[in-house]
This record gives structure tokens, sequence and C-alpha cells, in this order.
């Protein structure tokens, strides 16, 4: 496989993806805090994702 510029742009997208990803639950804790809140961010994402066990 030769390396085009697009496979390079896909690969920049996909860590800065990641790196996002990885910082979203630092950021809503450090927003809800002074409220008296918790981030639920990993519930709030598989309800978004539509992945949420049915009980």
């Amino acid at each position: 496989m030769s390396d085009t510029p697009e496979r390079g742009l896909f690969g920049t997208a996909a860590v800065t993806s990641f790196r996002m990803n990885g910082q979203f639950p630092t950021i809503a804790e450090e927003l809800a805090d002074p409220a008296g809140l918790a981030a639920a961010a990993p519930a709030a994402m598989s309800a978004a994702n539509g992945t949420q066990e049915q009980a």
C-alpha cells in the first residue's frame, strides 16, 4: 500500500479524535463540579449512540 495524502489526513483525524475523546470526561467533570453535579459522560454517550443495555 502506498502512502497517500488522504491516508495521512485520516490518520491525523483519528489520532485527534482519540485524544479529544480522552479529554471530554475530564473537562465535563471540571465544568460540573462547581455546580455540585457529576458528569455522566459514559451513560450519556452510550444513550446517544443507542448502545445502552436494556434491563
